[in-house]
């Protein structure tokens, strides 16, 4: 059997741009995701996060309102903060927490097929400095 060499160098280049497209698709950086390593945390603040299976909890206890940024845990995973007032709580799913690869916080739960991540380090980003907050674990969560 005799193959035409335009057909051989075109299956050869079909086939490379599959893998590469394939291949793409993971590990792929989202921009602006980055723990940010040069900053250095400036201060704990009187802030509990608790964790409640696939949730967390935190209350303002200070005297003073925590404006929005971005909320990390383990110094790996994300998610936007919407700031807090004086006294006020809010409660956040962890499965909403995500590395720079769009890979989620293992939170557990019911359903899930593997062991949870451990929380040990909660900060939140906010006016170009690193807060940290008190993370409460229960369980070995």
């Amino acid at each position: 059997m005799h193959t035409h060499p335009r057909t051989a160098v075109a299956f050869i280049l079909v086939a490379a741009v599959l893998v590469l497209g394939a291949c793409a698709g993971e590990g792929e950086l989202i921009e602006g995701a980055d723990y940010p390593h040069a900053l250095k945390q400036a201060r704990t603040l009187d802030i509990q996060v608790t964790r409640d299976e696939t949730t967390i909890s935190l209350t303002n206890t200070t005297a003073a309102p925590i404006p929005a940024g971005k909320l990390w845990i383990n110094t790996w995973y994300v998610r936007d903060f919407p700031g807090l007032a004086v006294g006020e709580s809010i409660t956040l799913d962890l499965h909403e927490f995500k590395d720079r690869y769009d890979d989620q916080f293992r939170a557990g739960g019911f359903w899930a097929s593997d062991p949870p991540d451990r929380l040990s380090l909660a900060q939140i980003e906010t006016g170009g400095e690193l807060l940290g907050l008190i993370v409460v674990t229960q369980g070995g969560l």
